[in-house]
């Protein structure tokens, strides 16, 4: 079960970036369709259990009028779904923007999960006796106590009294290949810095297997296919449909079907482009908060043994944590 308290955080602190977010969707589901053909706009693909076919207009008369015909009526044709040609590749707009979103904005994530993180004293201690195994191996067990002591003192300290400050250093610390901290940093803020600089490495980590995992593409799919699908045959219908709702489906009213069609033809892709971007951003926006806190809650959920080993084993290794074992070192003397 994840904790609430900083699926709440991490959810609010992406969603003070929604606008953004939204606005890049609504620009890329604009360009791509005004880059379609009125053909395409009207295209359906017909999903079978094995595969799958796509009806242009142009096969008014080769099979394509009864598809569209159910299309617009929401139904199955024979048993098999149909779907817009342009649904596949807005959903995976949203989603790849959705990644990118993420990824670019890993920094909201540190300050919720480092905070989560380092309150649980069981972790700083099993940090300070790491790094005490790692860098003072050979002293004695009196010296090794009062250490650790000092030491869980020191970085729950550096953590309430700098965390807030660190993610910018830290980030750089995180992406450079030289990553000791600098040398003119105080040694509370350099704890600081050296544990969020891990925490992001270890959330690149986390956030990347989310979204390459089954259930996250799942309740994307369940969260955002639907919707974008929904909208696309609702204009559809606005555009279109109401010239064709009375007519029946047949090989003699192809023709005066297609000549409906047609009328609306050339103007789809930039009546399509305004509206379906609007009304799906619309929707997208209105989700935004759910789709978060579903991703913060798997974030949270993902940092689990596995995880907490490697987070704990870096930062014990970590040159900086030497360097304050050094100085704690000189005051226990």
């Amino acid at each position: 079960m994840a904790d609430e308290k900083t699926v709440d955080k991490i959810a609010r602190e992406l969603g003070e970036h929604k606008e953004a977010f939204i606005s890049d969707v609504n620009a890329q589901i604009r360009v791509y369709i005004l880059s379609k053909s009125s053909a395409d706009c009207l295209t359906i693909v017909e999903k079978t259990r094995y595969s799958s076919y796509t009806w242009e207009p142009s096969k008014a008369l080769d099979g394509y009028v009864p598809r569209f015909i159910a299309f617009l009526r929401k139904k199955k044709y024979k048993g098999h779904e149909l779907d817009s040609y342009l649904t596949d590749k807005i959903v995976f707009i949203v989603e790849h923007s959705y990644e990118n979103f993420l990824k670019q904005n890993t920094t909201l994530l540190v300050k919720p999960i480092a905070e989560n993180l380092l309150s649980r004293k069981d972790i700083v201690e099993r940090i300070a006796d790491s790094a005490i195994g790692v860098w003072k191996a050979t002293i004695g067990d009196e010296l090794k106590r009062r250490l650790i002591k000092l030491l869980v003192h020191r970085i729950e300290d550096s953590i309430s009294t700098n965390i807030v400050h660190a993610s910018s250093t830290a980030v750089v610390a995180a992406t450079s290949k030289t990553i000791a901290v600098a040398a003119a940093i105080p040694i509370s803020k350099s704890v600081a810095v050296m544990l969020t600089k891990h925490v992001i490495i270890v959330l690149k980590g986390v956030v990347a297997k989310i979204l390459a995992s089954t259930a996250f593409k799942a309740m994307f799919a369940t969260l955002v296919k639907k919707m974008v699908a929904a909208k696309i045959l609702a204009i559809v219908i606005s555009a279109v449909g109401a010239k064709i709702a009375g007519v029946s489906v047949g090989w003699i009213v192809a023709p005066l079907i297609a000549a409906l069609i047609l009328y609306e033809y050339y103007t789809l892709p930039q009546k399509m482009a305004e509206k379906i971007s609007e009304k799906v951003c619309a929707e997208l926006g209105g989700d935004f908060s759910k789709l978060n806190r579903n991703v913060a809650s798997g974030i949270v959920n993902e940092l689990g043994t596995d995880v907490l080993g490697t987070f704990i084993s870096d930062v014990a290794k970590d040159i900086s944590m030497r360097d304050l074992l050094n100085s704690l070192r000189v005051e226990c003397s």
